[in-house]
């Protein structure tokens, strides 16, 4: 029997490690290390040792390339600094991005789109009004050729 906690700590990070860790908790971890947690906190979450947490990250760092991984983890700490929900913002992009795919928008009308975006900051139109203002102008153009 083991006395102290530093050994049972030990014991039990072996045995974990003589486990494969399940794939949602090395997300959570994976997560966790993005958002900018501390490998400390990263295990009382997960429920892990510091080590293991280390190496899913290792590990995962080594998959994806050690620029990439920090750049990612850089990016999710600058995000939660600003107050911007990374998961949400990326939900709303992908779905727009579907959108486009699946309406076949090509890098023509995307530049188009981002040219009468930045006319109508420039001129102090609001953003949310634009697409209205895109079918007065639509209707009018019709109205005019009949």
């Amino acid at each position: 029997m083991i006395g102290n906690k530093r050994n049972e700590h030990i014991v039990l990070e072996i045995k974990v490690m003589n486990f494969k860790i399940p794939e949602n908790i090395r997300h959570s971890v994976i997560r966790l290390w993005t958002e900018g947690k501390s490998r400390k906190h990263i295990a009382i979450t997960c429920g892990l040792g510091q080590h293991t947490v280390s190496s899913i990250v290792a590990e995962w760092r080594q998959n994806l390339g050690n620029g990439d991984a920090e750049a990612l983890r850089e990016l999710g700490i600058n995000m939660k600094r600003t107050g911007i929900d990374t998961a949400a913002l990326c939900a709303q992009e992908f779905k727009i991005s579907m959108i486009m795919r699946k309406m076949r928008f090509n890098e023509a009308f995307k530049s188009f789109i981002s040219k009468v975006y930045e006319q109508c900051q420039k001129v102090g139109l609001a953003s949310d009004k634009i697409g209205s203002y895109l079918e007065d102008l639509v209707y009018f153009h019709r109205w005019q050729m009949h």
